[in-house]
């Protein structure tokens, strides 16, 4: 039996396309930091014949851009729905990929992250699964040199990383604490998970030889409970005491049952004194867990 040109199916069999006429197109449009929205004149748009939404986004802009499909089944009540988030770089062309929460969409928000941005779009229907949930979200932040003081003066005891140097794959599933430099000092994480970080640091030579520890302190803001066992976080550290320059590393694991969870990086020196500590680089990885 011939195939079906542009099917790739040789048995001739017949085959959801691959996706549907466009939804929606725009050029030029503003992404604020409030968000521009496509709710086609507050009519939304039918998706029930589709597994998934494709959004394809220009960023004219040198700001990211954040994408927000609002689902909800034809029907039900406009403030029940759903939402996931995925960002374009500035400067970049990208395509996403969402599956499919209901039949209908009520709008697509599109917000500039931390200004605005300039955007060309179109979305469409699609037939196309997107990866796997085993696929990480992902956070790297590049640190800066910091003081650290035995007593501690002001916030000096956090880790401190560039604010303007966030590399990410989906800016809505982290947000920050800063100090009063604008540095971050406190990653903050809005979805559950199983999260996995580990932070490369380096202290620098001092003129004494002091006790030195550095932990990844990671917390719910709530006991959360596995197979009958309660649990809130975890601190582990690395420890040395030594007058020379030291670099190394330290990592956790954490389930987070609900949103809401802490990241920390703490320097600490055990006896009064000052060193300087730079957390050279950070890693925090999200991956989804069924029963959370």
């Amino acid at each position: 039996m011939a195939a079906i040109p542009g099917t790739g199916h040789p048995d001739g069999e017949d085959r959801a396309m691959p996706h549907g006429e466009n939804l929606s197109i725009g050029f030029s449009k503003n992404a604020t930091v409030g968000g521009f929205i496509d709710d086609n004149s507050a009519a939304g748009y039918h998706v029930a014949a589709y597994r998934s939404l494709v959004v394809v986004v220009r960023n004219r802009g040198t700001f990211p851009i954040v994408v927000t499909p609002r689902w909800r089944f034809y029907d039900a009540s406009a403030n029940v729905y759903s939402e996931s988030s995925k960002t374009v770089a500035a400067g970049a062309r990208t395509r996403l990929l969402f599956q499919n929460e209901a039949d209908f969409i009520d709008q697509v928000k599109f917000a500039g992250s931390g200004g605005t941005s300039l955007f060309d779009y179109y979305f469409v229907g699609s037939n196309l699964d997107p990866l796997p949930l085993s696929k990480p979200d992902w956070l790297l932040l590049q640190g800066l040199l910091t003081n650290v003081t035995n007593p501690v003066v002001g916030d000096n005891d956090h880790g401190k990383f560039d604010a303007t140097k966030v590399l990410t794959n989906d800016a809505s599933d982290w947000s920050f604490v800063l100090d009063a430099g604008g540095n971050i000092k406190e990653v903050d994480v809005t979805r559950a998970g199983l999260y996995v970080s580990y932070c490369q640091f380096k202290w620098a030579a001092a003129g004494a030889a002091y006790d030195r520890t550095t932990l990844l302190n990671f917390s719910a803001d709530h006991v959360m409970t596995y197979n009958g066992v309660t649990f809130i976080g975890m601190s582990p550290d690395d420890r040395i005491k030594t007058a020379d320059a030291y670099d190394s590393f330290v990592g956790a694991m954490l389930p987070l049952d609900a949103a809401n969870g802490i990241f920390t990086i703490q320097p600490n020196l055990a006896a009064v004194g000052n060193a300087n500590f730079t957390p050279v680089y950070w890693w925090i990885h999200r991956y989804e867990l069924s029963g959370l």
